[in-house]
């Protein structure tokens, strides 16, 4: 497995959250929405920019800016 962001994390590949940076803004919001340590993401689809990645976990999908995506480690599944 290779550590890397969620923020590099391809679309249509599946990745499992490491750890959420404390220094993370939007940490408790994604751990009220099911992201926390250990689930399963997915990336969906990119924003033409750049700036906006949406991802699915727990059934639902979201959209990340990548400041945010950034401090989030994953391990690819």
């Amino acid at each position: 497995m290779k550590k890397m962001t969620l923020y590099e994390l391809d679309i249509h590949k599946k990745a499992r959250v490491r750890k959420i940076a404390d220094t993370c803004a939007l940490k408790d919001r994604l751990s009220e929405l099911g992201l926390t340590a250990g689930s399963a993401v997915e990336c969906m689809m990119k924003s033409p920019v750049g700036t906006l990645r949406a991802y699915r976990f727990r059934s639902s999908v979201t959209a990340i800016r990548r400041s945010a995506a950034r401090q989030i480690e994953i391990d690819i599944l």
